[in-house]
């Protein structure tokens, strides 16, 4: 039986507190390419993702400048059903993941309009799902896996003294780049 992709989006999860992010790129392509299609995984390790990393990047420093003491955590949520359209959201509530109660993305202040991607879009809408299919499960978690290294990559290269989070709309739980 195949593991369901919410099984590897809790491991990525412990990856992202440990591994560095070419090193969770490269753990989730080699098990992405037993779950589909070699040429498909390689068509999404192709894609250039510099557009939307500097996209991501400009907006996430304008997040920054808007910090103030009630901000407790960024959060970034991009829609993988349009366009991969993302925003950042100042929230003024935080809870830790072992508190298992991710409302606190809901109390936000201040949003800034993020970056969309329709490449990683286009490939989710053709190919992608949360089904049962291994190769739906393949696609759409390494799109998925593609997007958090990069988002995590940015979030380590700025010392933010908050948690930056992200995830996909509706996505339960919330991805934190870090503990504490």
């Amino acid at each position: 039986m195949t593991r369901g992709i919410f099984s590897y989006l809790e491991e990525l999860q412990n990856d992202l507190f440990v591994l560095k992010p070419a090193d969770i790129e490269q753990k989730y392509f080699d098990i992405c390419r037993e779950l589909a299609d070699l040429k498909e995984i390689n068509k999404i390790y192709r894609i250039s993702m510099e557009d939307y990393k500097n996209s991501l990047e400009e907006n996430l420093k304008a997040a920054l400048e808007h910090i103030t003491d009630d901000v407790k955590a960024i959060y970034f949520e991009y829609d993988i059903d349009n366009n991969w359209d993302g925003n950042y959201y100042l929230c003024q509530e935080y809870n830790e993941l072992s508190e298992e109660d991710d409302d606190w993305a809901c109390e936000w202040e201040i949003y800034i309009q993020g970056p969309d991607f329709y490449e990683f879009s286009e490939m989710y809408q053709m190919k992608g799902g949360f089904g049962d299919e291994k190769e739906e499960i393949g696609i759409t978690l390494f799109l998925i896996v593609r997007t958090m290294t990069l988002f995590l990559g940015l979030a380590k290269k700025y010392d933010t003294h908050i948690p930056v989070c992200i995830a996909y709309h509706d996505q339960d739980p919330i991805m934190r780049t870090k503990k504490g």
